[in-house]
């Protein structure tokens, strides 16, 4: 497929596109041509994702679905089994795939921002089976983009997650809070930021992009954060253990090729973090 083609309205199947990521991306893609899969898709029956592609005819498939948690063979038979599925019918079909990965894959990364040519060595499943598909992707001759988000956080994020646990305990009515560490450092980026930056990728030269803010906020400063738009007074309690899910202390990513692009994350984080605790 040739990216530099007249593309005033693409034909998208949209995979994921009622998550927390692709409810917002579905709002952006006018005024090209959006189809959903049909309720109960999975992407890891292969004849099934054949039967919708072949449905939608799409020039572009855009692949939010994956899953953070969970056992391994599930993480595998998804981002694996299923970018093996879609490169396939990319090849005969000649569809540009924009795929979520994410910045899990990297790994440790020291105390520097981290660009897309780093040699990643993931510490997760999640990240293993992530990165484990990227390189189908980009090792096949398929037209794809690849972007690795960095913590997305806002409205409806999941409790699960760092700031949404905070909120969610809050709202319970806790007044002292557990943390491993309040000097992790994480690169957070708005959910509507994500995808405005998945907009200009459906575009964009083939390669792998950063989805990030490019700044690095300490647990501290966030927990701060919430302090002063909550309103509530309550106690932190540093707590021995993994420094989170990755085990790892410091992420923060450059992104620099997204910028090339014209784009730039714009949402605030104190407002990203008021929209998270005014959503409870």
């Amino acid at each position: 497929m040739d990216a530099e083609r007249d593309v005033s309205k693409r034909r998208i199947l949209l995979l994921g596109g009622s998550g927390f990521v692709g409810s917002r991306l579905l709002n952006r893609l006018a005024p090209h041509e959006v189809h959903l899969p049909p309720p109960g898709f999975d992407l890891r029956d292969a004849a099934q994702v054949r039967t919708v592609v072949e449905l939608a005819e799409p020039d572009v498939i855009i692949n939010l679905i994956g899953v953070m948690r969970g056992e391994i063979s599930e993480m595998q038979d998804v981002h694996v089994g299923g970018t093996t599925t879609l490169v396939e019918l990319a090849k005969k079909r000649s569809i540009r795939l924009v795929l979520a990965g994410t910045a899990a894959e990297y790994g440790p990364i020291g105390n520097k921002p981290v660009t897309e040519d780093f040699a990643c060595s993931p510490v997760s499943d999640y990240g293993k089976t992530k990165l484990e598909a990227t390189k189908i992707a980009l090792e096949s001759s398929v037209d794809a983009i690849v972007f690795r988000p960095s913590n997305i956080i806002g409205e409806g994020m999941s409790s699960s997650l760092l700031l949404g646990s905070l909120c969610r305990q809050l709202r319970d009515g806790a007044t002292t809070i557990e943390l491993s560490s309040l000097m992790i450092i994480r690169d957070y980026i708005d959910v509507e930021d994500v995808a405005d930056a998945i907009v200009r990728l459906i575009e964009a030269p083939r390669g792998i992009y950063n989805v990030c803010s490019g700044v690095g906020t300490t647990t501290s400063a966030l927990v701060e954060l919430l302090r002063g738009v909550s309103g509530l007074s309550f106690s932190i309690t540093e707590t021995a253990g993994p420094s989170g899910s990755s085990k790892l202390d410091y992420f923060v990513a450059v992104p620099t090729k997204l910028e090339h692009l014209g784009f730039r994350a714009a949402t605030p984080l104190e407002v990203s973090v008021l929209r998270v605790w005014e959503a409870r």
